[in-house]
């Protein structure tokens, strides 16, 4: 699967519209200026699927992943030689504006592939995750 988006939108915490490569809306990502670092994931019909936030209150790296209901469902942590993704222990490469998870995803250059489609949420989350800890 492959999901197209515009990168200086996601960048700039703008409204981030992932569409198929038929340009049909599949899911929409945006920064909530209500709540730090918060970016909320929904769904083509508006629905929130997910949200990412980094803890205010923490100087370290943990990104959290949540669902709408504000239950922690994972997480992303800066390592000496990169990132992991918790719980399932994904190993995150990152070169400028390219992010790669073996087995899983890719992003670079406005793309977003996904290797496997039943982890297109994982992959979402990991996306808008890794911009929070970018930021750091």
């Amino acid at each position: 699967m492959e999901l197209v988006f515009s990168e200086d939108n996601l960048m700039e915490r703008k409204k981030t519209q992932l569409s198929d490569e038929n340009g049909q809306l599949l899911y929409w990502g945006i920064y909530d200026f209500a709540y730090k670092y918060r970016t909320r994931i929904y769904d083509h019909n508006d629905n929130e699927i997910a949200y990412v936030e980094k803890d205010i209150a923490s100087s370290d790296t943990p990104v959290f992943f949540y669902d709408p209901l504000d239950k922690v469902i994972g997480n992303i942590f800066r390592k000496k030689d990169g990132c992991s993704s918790g719980p399932e222990g994904y190993e995150i490469k990152e070169d400028d504006d390219v992010i790669e998870v073996e087995g899983l995803m890719r992003k670079e250059n406005g793309r977003l592939i996904i290797y496997d489609e039943e982890k297109v949420l994982k992959c979402l989350m990991i996306m808008f995750g890794m911009i929070e800890i970018k930021r750091q």
